[in-house]
This record gives C-alpha cells, sequence and structure tokens, in this order.
C-alpha cells in the first residue's frame, strides 16, 4: 500500500481537476523518488505526487546502474513493474479518465535500449500508455539532453543571458553543465544547445560522493568534501573548455564564454546538494557567464521536463498524423 493518506488523495484530485482537457503526464525514475507530473493549462507544471519506493526499488535502481556499463539490465524487473503500478493507483485515484502516463525519464546513466524496451513493455501491457502516443511508443522515453532544454526553455537564447536576437550561426555555440546526483552516483553532462535541439557533448561518472553514511545523515559539509567535488568538476570542464585566444589550439572544445547555465536533477538529500552548490559556484568563478539554474527542484526536474515534453509529443504527432485514431483525445 503505497498511499493511504485520505488527504493525500484529495489533493491529487484537486491538482488534476484543475488541469485542461488535455493531459500531459510525466513520470522521473530515480534512484528512491518517483515522480508524477502533469503540465497545467496556464502551462505551468503541477508535481501530482512523489511515490513512495520500497528496498527492492532501490536494489533494483543500483544494480541497473552497475549493469549499465555492460549495456545490461537487472533480470528481475519486478520491482519496478511494482512501481509503475504504484503510479498507476495514483493517477486513477485522482482521475479514472485519465490514469496515464506520457513520457517517461531516467537518468542517462541508467538508460540502456534494453531497459527502454522493459519500461515501455511494461506501461503498455499494463494499459497505462498514453493512447496519442501509442503509435510513437519510443520516443516516450526522453533523454536528460531534452530534459533540461525544455524544463528550462534554453531553446529561447535569453533563457541562456543571450539576446533575443541572438544569432545561433555565431561564434557562441551555448553549453550547459547538468549535474546528476542521486544516491549512487554523481554525473556530470555537458549538453549543447541548438535552436530546435539539443546534444550530449562530453559526460562523466563518479561514484565516490554516494556514501551512505553521509548522505543519509544530515551533515554539515566539510573543506575535504567540497574540495574534492572541485576538483572532479574542474578537471571535467578543463578537458573540455578552454579560454579564448591564440594560444589555445584547435580541437574538439569549447570555450569559456560558451559555457551558459549550469542545472541540477537527482534525489541525494538537500544537504548533499549544498556540498554540490557551493563547490560549484566556487569552480564558476572561472566561468562568469555560467548561471546557475535552481528554480526546480532537482528531484522534480526530470518529471517537469517529462510532462512539457509530453506536450510537445502531442503535438507533434497530431500535426504529422492528422488522420489518426485518436484525434478525440
Amino acid at each position: 500500500m503505497y498511499l493511504t493518506v485520505y488527504c493525500v488523495l484529495a489533493v491529487l484530485i484537486l491538482r488534476l481537476a484543475s488541469a485542461a482537457n488535455d493531459f500531459f503526464i510525466g513520470l522521473s525514475l530515480g534512484s528512491r523518488t518517483v515522480t508524477l507530473a502533469n503540465l497545467m493549462d496556464s502551462g505551468n507544471v503541477s508535481i501530482i505526487a512523489q511515490v513512495p519506493v520500497d528496498s527492492a526499488y532501490i536494489s533494483w535502481f543500483q544494480q541497473a546502474v552497475n549493469l549499465k556499463p555492460s549495456n545490461e539490465i537487472p533480470a528481475d524487473n519486478a520491482a519496478l513493474i511494482d512501481v509503475l503500478q504504484a503510479a498507476r493507483n495514483v493517477l486513477e485515484a485522482a482521475s479514472a479518465d485519465n490514469a496515464y502516463i506520457s513520457v517517461i525519464a531516467l537518468p542517462w546513466e541508467v538508460r540502456t535500449y534494453k531497459l527502454d524496451e522493459v519500461i515501455i513493455n511494461a506501461i503498455s501491457g499494463a494499459s497505462l500508455l498514453d493512447l496519442r502516443l501509442e503509435e510513437i511508443p519510443r520516443l516516450t522515453m526522453i533523454e536528460t539532453r531534452h530534459v533540461v532544454q525544455i524544463a528550462y526553455g534554453f531553446d529561447l537564447p535569453q533563457n541562456l543571458g543571450l539576446p533575443m536576437n541572438f544569432d545561433w550561426s555565431a561564434k557562441v555555440e551555448p553549453l550547459i553543465l547538468h549535474i546528476e546526483y542521486n544516491w549512487n552516483f554523481m554525473g556530470f553532462q555537458l549538453i549543447h544547445i541548438y535552436k530546435a535541439a539539443a546534444s550530449l557533448e562530453h559526460d562523466a561518472m563518479f561514484k565516490g560522493f554516494t556514501d551512505v553514511d553521509y548522505l543519509g545523515t544530515d551533515q554539515r559539509p566539510t573543506i575535504e568534501q567540497v574540495t574534492e567535488i572541485e576538483n572532479q568538476l574542474s578537471a571535467f570542464l578543463a578537458k573540455h573548455i578552454r579560454p579564448p585566444g591564440p594560444s589555445t589550439p584547435p580541437g574538439d572544445h569549447f570555450y569559456i564564454p560558451d559555457l551558459r547555465a549550469v542545472t541540477f536533477s537527482g534525489d541525494a538529500p538537500p544537504h548533499a546538494f549544498d556540498v554540490l552548490r557551493t563547490a560549484v559556484e566556487k569552480v564558476m568563478e572561472g566561468y562568469p557567464y555560467a548561471q546557475l539554474y535552481d528554480t526546480i527542484r532537482p528531484s522534480e526536474l526530470f518529471a517537469v521536463g517529462a510532462a512539457k515534453y509530453a506536450q510537445f509529443l502531442v503535438e507533434f504527432h497530431r500535426d504529422f498524423n492528422p488522420h489518426g485514431g485518436h484525434e478525440e483525445l
């Protein structure tokens, strides 16, 4: 039994009842947090619920992380199926007519083609997939680069500290530093933003900042912890981003003015993100054009991006499939 408190369900009902006729439901799968979000008629995203998970799911997620380098997935996915069923129960309790999921997001360090198939098949088999997207189920799995871009509206240059009439073919090539921090790893991504697209340029994953004894207690950050993250992040950025000037050799790298934003995701506890934020602010002193974007809670970012992407995906599919069988939805 995942949710037993009546008032929680009442809040869910009120939230969903206030949404538009078109529901765009995003689901994110984190290391210890599963979040449901809905894009409202106003354009804002409402967090429907964060579904509790048990030790079986926590172990499943950790196993999925460990198997990713070999492109394998856990042999037993029962814990994942249980969580998806719990999400369904939440949606059905709130609105039986809109108990579906439009887009699913999970960290890039976990995703594989095989795992995508397991998730899509589980949702489709449970009649939980948004019928408007049943002809394009593969597209309902959103990548981190798209989550970040659409959640913060980075397709608009002014949201990157650039002029509204920014020339996307100019010398500045906007980059986002995205950091995922959860109970299993910390991951860095450099995402290149284009006018209507985003590409992953470089990434790295570290497991040295996820000691359970530390994450599980409300500890104050130490100088050593901050310094360790600073060192890892500084080395990662220095490898791929160079100072502009004639002394910089040509190569596969970007320049300091290109880095425009830093974003966070993940369900590490707040005190761990305090450590991360302190380290990032220190490192960003060397990258003066980069601004920290953290108005969306890290544990909710993927669900928010998934819900916003759901609207884009549904409308895109309608435009290119005007005679499809589900226009009434």
